[in-house]
């Protein structure tokens, strides 16, 4: 059995669909995964048995002709038993019905639109916890394989090795700071204060700071101590980076792509969470109590993703999490 899977946008969206990918293929030993997102995206799924990874380059196939050209070469590659649309966008939608018309039948995910509305109205807020993405994702290979519903997993290891990371016995704290929308971050001068307190709590930790690498300019002002280290512009990319994550002690982040990253690989993860919330099923994987954020406001959640302003225009959310609560919850999860 072969199935096409698409799943684009962000990558802790993708990154999320790892539970439901390595659960169906662990429960259907007959079946193979073809599996289409953004090329940059491959290593996630590294050295997984029956996945083959079919990447989308937007530079490659630029416009509606080029995307058009994609889709050809994928009806190319294989006959499918079915697409499970893990998207619901106009792409994955194109794809599906243009597979639908060789006879393939396709499961679109249910992204739940209504529900994340109650919960991010600005009159009538409604504040209740939805399904996690992961459960999402699943719900989409139960409405194809209705008698084998799918049983999730915690964790999954990455298994690379590069001769390029040459780590010693330390303590190791990962630090993503940024975001994809600026509203989502707290800030980096909180961070840098946070930076002065774990150097002085854990003198031999070491330290790690994740971005991109157009971020190197603001990221360099972190570098207050010998002990702290970029993550960024590594050799082998995504591969160097899922590989540091996974023999991290810590990973704190803000509600972005390491916070899942390090989730899904099993370390302990800690999420500053602002304008967006837990609830709306975007927290870190099975780490539901390891979260920072400001309980009181009744103007939180505001946004699904983090990509609009703040009416208040205070960033209030951000604002009332001091460094001493952030310590404070690393100390706790680090024991």
């Amino acid at each position: 059995m072969k199935i096409l899977v698409i799943r684009f946008s962000a990558m802790g969206d993708v990154a999320m669909t790892l539970p439901a990918i390595h659960a169906f293929l662990a429960q259907n030993k007959d079946s193979e995964i073809y599996f289409i997102s953004k090329k940059i995206f491959q290593p996630i799924f590294f050295n997984i048995p029956r996945l083959h990874f079919i990447g989308f380059d937007k530079n490659i196939h630029k416009g509606i002709f080029g995307f058009l050209k994609f889709v050809k070469f994928i009806s190319t590659i294989t006959k499918f038993d079915a697409v499970i649309d893990l998207h619901n966008s106009l792409r994955s939608r194109l794809i599906s019905y243009f597979l639908k018309i060789k006879n393939i039948n396709f499961y679109i995910i249910d992204k739940g639109k209504s529900e994340k509305r109650k919960l991010i109205s600005k009159n009538y807020k409604k504040l209740f916890l939805l399904k996690h993405q992961t459960e999402r994702y699943a719900d989409v290979f139960n409405k194809f394989s209705k008698d084998n519903q799918l049983v999730l997993s915690n964790s999954f290891p990455f298994i690379y090795t590069t001769k390029y990371l040459h780590l010693d016995n330390s303590q190791k704290i990962g630090i993503a700071p940024l975001a994809a929308h600026s509203l989502k971050e707290w800030g980096i001068e909180n961070y840098k204060n946070l930076l002065k307190c774990l150097i002085n709590d854990f003198p031999k930790v070491s330290i790690y700071i994740f971005g991109g690498k157009s971020d190197y300019e603001i990221l360099s002002t972190l570098l207050i101590s010998g002990n702290i280290k970029l993550a960024i512009n590594l050799p082998n990319k995504l591969y160097d980076e899922l590989e540091l994550i996974s023999k991290l002690d810590i990973m704190v982040s803000n509600d972005s792509g390491n916070m899942h990253l390090a989730a899904m690989l099993g370390i302990k993860t800690l999420g500053i969470f602002g304008p967006t919330h837990p609830y709306l099923g975007f927290g870190a994987y099975h780490q539901q109590n390891n979260i920072v954020q400001d309980n009181n406001l009744t103007c939180r959640p505001c946004s699904v993703y983090g990509n609009n302003s703040c009416f208040r225009g205070d960033h209030a959310c951000m604002k009332n999490i001091s460094v001493e609560i952030v310590k404070s919850k690393i100390n706790n999860i680090l024991g």
